[in-house]
């Protein structure tokens, strides 16, 4: 699993080539999410803490090196703290630990499939929003979710439209929503979607029309039927990161679905590439401490420096995610914040995914997508 601009995949997003798969496997619903009926692991025997150690089952990469240079160390340093972050956060790995009754990690990445087969396993400790001093600034919507009763929001990430600036060198001359890359008359030439179906079905329903805050439960027959119409025009699904970047600035194709921080570092890195915010899909990444855990008291206090404010806005400048702690954008250079997901400007463009409405029919869209490309 990767989680960087640079990766492969995005962090957070439903599948990391999986998430449908693990949703089909686990038969996770709403019910499964439901505060109501969400079983509670045993009562486990931490291993013995380390003094001041904090333990982050991470997601590696250059998104670690990000909280690294911006959050961990720092706070190390100001909190007296040892903390340790060891990459490779995954369902399976987590799962190995309870059953070993070995959880040897304070803190995990509880990207979309850890938090979605945590929650009803009760691998989380319940976030005591109460001591959380940064908590209160989070944005609201982010802290009314069930995944956010045993998850921190850290940060945000976007599915949005991007587009070779070879092909359109002004943003007055560039596609600015998806009924624009679907408008083949107006800008001619080869697109690129997502291989998997998240947050390529709710493009489809933005493209016919569909309100943004009107998505929600997703009308499948007709996101397939707009579907149907762009296809003709979709040279090739990609299933990595690095396939966008390649496929957009070669030139091979002139716009395609991205991921805001593969278009962040692939500006700044010169290439021919920009993209727009308008009628994004926002997604979150959540991180939570793990039952049975040797620190817990002190994962908290980690906890509440990820979401800080003057941390969080150092951790976006370096990675290109959008904070989730509102008052990060406050004394923030207005030209970062400008290619940020969650700043000010670019939110309200947005929708935020609805998990548990995916997580109802996962099985049945990626089984309807793969046969639509196929077909």
């Amino acid at each position: 699993m990767e989680a960087t601009p640079a990766a492969d995949t995005a962090p957070g997003v439903l599948t990391r080539r999986a998430f449908l798969r693990i949703l089909a496997g686990t038969s996770l619903t709403l019910a499964g999410l439901g505060l109501a009926s969400t079983a509670t692991a045993a009562p486990r025997s931490a291993p013995a803490a380390q003094s001041g150690t904090v333990k982050i089952l991470s997601a590696g990469g250059q998104l670690d090196e990000c909280f690294r240079q911006t959050i961990w160390t720092p706070y190390a340093q100001e909190s007296g703290l040892s903390i340790v972050d060891i990459g490779g956060s995954e369902p399976a790995k987590i799962k190995a630990a309870f059953e070993a009754n070995n959880v040897e990690w304070d803190i995990c990445e509880a990207w979309t499939e850890v938090i979605a087969a945590g929650i009803p396993a009760g691998w989380f400790v319940e976030v005591p929003w109460d001591q959380l001093s940064n908590g209160g600034d989070l944005f609201p919507e982010l802290r009314g979710t069930t995944f956010a009763r045993y998850g921190v929001p850290i940060f945000l990430f976007s599915s949005v439209l991007g587009y070779n600036t070879n092909t359109y060198q002004s943003p007055d001359a560039a596609p600015k929503s998806w009924a624009d890359f679907w408008d083949t008359d107006k800008f001619p030439g080869p697109r690129a979607l997502y291989a998997f179906p998240e947050h390529q079905l709710e493009i489809a329903l933005l493209a016919d029309g569909v309100p943004p805050d009107q998505l929600y439960p997703l009308d499948v027959d007709r996101a397939f039927k707009s579907l149907d119409r762009i296809k003709p025009h979709i040279k090739t699904f990609y299933e990595t990161g690095a396939q966008q970047v390649q496929l957009l600035s070669s030139g091979e194709v002139v716009m395609s679905s991205v991921w805001n921080g593969r278009m962040f570092a692939a500006k700044r890195d010169g290439q021919p590439v920009d993209f727009t915010f308008n009628q994004g899909i926002l997604a979150v990444d959540h991180y939570a401490v793990l039952k049975g855990g040797p620190n817990t008291p002190d994962a908290w206090k980690v906890m509440n420096a990820m979401i800080d404010p003057k941390k969080q806005a150092a951790l976006a400048g370096c990675i290109g995610y959008g904070p989730t702690n509102s008052k990060a954008f406050d004394g923030m250079d207005p030209a970062l914040a400008a290619q940020l997901p969650s700043s000010p400007q670019n939110k309200p463009l947005q929708a935020i995914q609805d998990l548990a409405s995916w997580s109802q029919m996962a099985q049945a869209i990626t089984e309807r997508y793969n046969a639509w490309k196929l077909g």
